[in-house]
């Protein structure tokens, strides 16, 4: 008589007052009992996918009538198992789960949004970092009210929901490619409104919602690597013992020169005990087999270098910057033709 009880170990309910007791006792086995007999097995990433492990839980709101609703699902698992900010890898993709994660006592609950598109950028050191995201057009919201009356946005700009971590709360003003076309990438936006308070959880977990406005496409812009703004990343030559003291070159957009090509911006940074100097002053030094063709203008921390056309086969610039407290950097580039 007893086998349609969910729970293996059953309780013995009594009117002796202690219902309740039992209820505590046995909360925590009765959803997982649950989850291992009406639960799927999904993957359970964390912000950067860099640790992941396979988790069972219990997938709602698979059934659905509208297009954004079948980008929504609500997970029910055990506590513990997963939390706000995490990636859930199922039905073939990446699910953010955006819902602040709550607790019953018997089992934890939140949401999650589908995920269609991998946000790439460059943090500070040239690091290329890349995060799953969820995507909504902010033109349903083209016509508004605030406070002064009527607002109109434009139709061809996203909402951008992503994890909260230490890089993507540096991602206001960041220009991105959001183009599914790779072979011919032409779709930049910039990130703005980022608002990582909204959706903050504590403890450092959370969301983060920005607005993707579209914009121009720029040289400096890496389709290949799908990274705009595209800087060289640079393994810094220290002169002394200490590995926190170095200069940077910063090269922006392609890390090679073109022959009659437009000229390429390059910043030298200096870090001292790993703490950047914005008061550093740079000496620079170009060489080069054919000097003659290479023209550059300098100051304190930027150089801006070209080729002019009369030069007429491919050969290598080396670039060495000095700060005036003694560290530097020497970088090779490439120059070719169109």
């Amino acid at each position: 008589m007893k086998s349609w009880y969910l729970m293996n170990n059953t309780p013995s309910l009594s009117s002796g007052g202690f219902e309740s007791d039992y209820f505590n006792d046995y909360n925590a086995d009765a959803i997982i009992e649950m989850v291992q007999s009406a639960g799927q097995d999904v993957i359970r990433y964390n912000h950067d996918l860099s640790e992941s492990n396979q988790i069972k839980c219990i997938i709602q709101g698979t059934t659905f009538t509208t297009v954004l609703n079948s980008m929504d699902r609500t997970i029910v698992g055990v506590k513990g198992t997963f939390n706000n900010g995490d990636y859930i890898y199922y039905d073939g993709g990446y699910w953010l789960i955006d819902g602040r994660t709550t607790y019953n006592g018997i089992f934890a609950k939140s949401t999650m949004s589908f995920c269609q598109y991998l946000l790439r950028w460059q943090n500070e050191k040239g690091n290329i970092i890349s995060r799953w995201c969820n995507l909504t057009t902010s033109s349903k919201y083209d016509v508004g009210v605030n406070k002064f009356g009527k607002i109109i946005t434009p139709v061809d700009d996203f909402t951008v929901i992503v994890t909260r971590d230490s890089e993507t709360m540096n991602l206001e003003y960041k220009r991105v490619f959001i183009d599914t076309n790779t072979d011919n990438p032409s779709k930049v936006f910039e990130l703005t409104r980022h608002d990582d308070s909204l959706f903050y959880y504590g403890s450092d977990s959370g969301i983060i919602s920005m607005i993707a406005d579209r914009t121009e496409i720029k040289e400096t812009d890496n389709k290949e690597l799908m990274i705009c703004d595209y800087i060289e990343p640079t393994t810094p030559i220290v002169h002394t013992d200490d590995e926190l003291s170095y200069v940077m070159l910063v090269i922006y957009g392609s890390t090679s020169l073109t022959i009659g090509g437009s000229p390429r911006k390059i910043q030298a940074k200096l870090y001292e005990g790993g703490v950047y100097k914005d008061n550093a002053t740079f000496t620079w030094q170009i060489t080069s087999e054919y000097i003659d063709y290479i023209h550059y203008e300098f100051t304190d921390t930027e150089l801006t270098i070209w080729v002019d056309n009369g030069l007429n086969e491919d050969t290598t610039v080396t670039i060495y910057a000095e700060s005036n407290t003694g560290y530097a950097y020497s970088k090779t580039l490439n120059i070719k033709s169109n």
